[in-house]
Parts: C-alpha cells; structure tokens; sequence
C-alpha cells in the first residue's frame, strides 16, 4: 500500500485505512529467515520488529489506484494469492488470512507506532505480511505471485539466480 494521507496514523478500522491509502502495489516479500522455521516460542512481537518481520527485499508489481475501484477494500479481504515456483502452485493464502482483513495490518502498525511516538509518512510504502508460507529464495527458481480477485488479476513474477 502507499500512504496518501497522514490520517493513516489514526486508523481503527478498514474503512479509514482506505481513505488514507491511494494505491494497492501487489508484491513479492523476499524474506530472508534469520530465525528458525517455524518461529522460536519466545519469539514476540518486538523481536519480530527487531528483525524486520524476516523480510529483506521485495519485487513489486503494477501499482492498482484505489480511486475510482469499487469494492476494492472486499477484494483485498477475499482476493487469493497464488505462488507459483517454475510452473508448480507453492503455496496459496487469502487476503483475509492477515488478521482478517490485509488492512488490519496497517491498522496495528499506525496503532503501535503511535505508542513508539512515530508516524506514517504521505509516500510510505507499507507491506501487509505475508498470505503464504515463507519460501526463501533458492537460485535458479522463477517465482510467480497471482492476486486472483484483485482488478485485473495482476501478477508478479522474479527469477533467482
């Protein structure tokens, strides 16, 4: 998601994330797992933001305008992310498999920000975690994320060498 409006930072629901956003930039998280899987036990919520949710880099797709899409806040609930490696489904995940809703995710960062005296930023690009398992990359893979339900049904796609 990109932030257009600081109000972002006073988020409590869905429906005031989506008026503070102004484009949804499908993505390829590239997580680089500096912990075992699955997570330790005492792996909490400030040693995940220690290490970066384990991400690393990303790939990011086409951008979508929010403006002007109907429905988009039920699309990302309900959209499908299909990974896809060489050819072959990986693994797949629904948007609402992100605390129910992909968006709640900003809600809880604007929410634990706020009680960091930190704000979100008009630009900031906001990743919502992750609607797969986490994969790390493998050299001479060629990945493939398809968005089913999304406008457009866009896809994102990396190769690794």
């Amino acid at each position: 998601m990109r932030v257009s409006n600081v109000a972002i930072n006073r988020a409590a629901n869905v429906d005031d994330v989506l008026k503070a956003i102004d484009q949804v930039i499908p993505f390829i998280e590239l997580p680089d797992l500096v912990v075992q899987v699955p997570a330790p036990p005492k792996l909490n919520g400030a040693g995940v933001t220690a290490i970066n949710v384990g991400a690393r880099l990303g790939v990011l797709g086409e951008p979508i305008a929010v403006a002007g899409q109907a429905g988009i806040g039920d699309a990302l609930r309900d959209m499908v992310a299909v990974v896809k490696g060489d050819g072959v489904e990986l693994d797949r995940g629904k948007g609402s498999d992100v605390l129910g809703h992909p968006l709640n995710a900003v809600v809880w960062l604007a929410q634990d920000m706020a009680r960091n005296g930190q704000a979100m930023k008009v630009g900031d690009l906001i990743s919502l975690g992750s609607f797969s398992k986490l994969m790390p990359p493998k050299p001479g893979l060629a990945v493939e994320v398809q968005y089913q339900g999304l406008p457009g049904n866009p896809v994102v796609k990396v190769s690794f060498k």
